[in-house]
């Protein structure tokens, strides 16, 4: 939901705060299981080492449950994925070579979307369907757009993949918290804006972003790559002081997977998708 900015003189400051106040009031928000003021989930996109080795081991020693978007996975590294599944925590679509327009860097060089028909798109989130199947066991997964792009060979793939029904639900990206709230009256499980934050955010700009979201008895979804390591790294320390306040509030928060909040979410849905 986009907020109207008018500029009205001296009074200019009030009226953004009213209008901002108005937006908020119209958000309408979720119940969550257990009384729970917001969900959050947590997801990790790459299957990156460092989320294997920073990552699933402080999640599992707080029994907080993720989701790990994964694109082609190694032989080598099947058997952890494995485990990790088992586990409870969620292994979902990334597509298998990452394609993303011209400027970004797919997981195999030479996957650009622009280039990409909507049908090669629509392919390759199958192969990945069948192969995360040998994984997991699960016939569908929910599934997080590369570089949080919806556009493939110049068209939107979003629609095409929401009428093949072979997965559960999809992830967009959010660069800001505004562009992150997620309403009852504008939820689509297959465009769940996740929050992106830089490199360099701590765990208290994390932080606050979820605290936005128990305001509105919302959906907090944030986005992660690298933890402590590989590309677009979050620092380990902040990754791990988000965890521990996490710990702290789980009597508050409904902590869950990708999937697990969509389908809860989707039953509230004003205008279900």
């Amino acid at each position: 939901m986009k907020i109207k900015w008018f500029i009205l003189g001296f009074g200019a400051a009030s009226v953004a705060i009213a209008v901002a106040a108005a937006v908020r009031h119209r958000c309408e928000g979720f119940s969550w299981p257990g009384g729970a003021s917001a969900a959050v989930v947590l997801t990790y996109d790459d299957g990156l080492p460092s989320q294997m080795m920073n990552v699933v081991p402080a999640l599992d020693q707080l029994g907080l449950k993720a989701t790990f978007f994964l694109i082609d996975v190694p032989d080598s590294r099947l058997s952890a994925w494995r485990a990790i599944a088992k586990r409870g925590h969620e292994i979902g679509n990334h597509t298998r070579f990452h394609p993303c327009p011209t400027g970004y860097t797919p997981a195999v060089p030479g996957h650009f979307t622009d280039n990409y028909p909507v049908s090669e798109m629509i392919g390759e989130i199958g192969d990945q369907e069948r192969r995360l199947a040998k994984i997991d066991g699960k016939p569908k997964h929910s599934f997080a757009a590369p570089c949080g792009n919806w556009i493939s060979g110049g068209k939107d793939y979003l629609e095409p993949l929401r009428h093949t029904g072979m997965v559960t639900s999809g992830r967009g990206v959010a660069a800001s918290s505004s562009a992150a709230q997620i309403c009852r009256s504008s939820f689509d499980r297959m465009d769940v804006p996740g929050r992106v934050f830089a490199e360099t955010s701590s765990a208290g700009r994390m932080i606050e972003y979820i605290e936005e979201a128990e305001r509105n008895h919302g959906l907090a979804v944030l986005v992660f790559h690298g933890v402590g390591g590989d590309h677009s790294q979050t620092s380990l320390a902040a990754h791990d002081d988000l965890l521990r306040w996490l710990g702290q509030h789980q009597r508050d928060l409904w902590i869950t997977t990708f999937s697990q909040a969509t389908a809860a979410a989707s039953k509230q849905a004003t205008r279900p998708r």
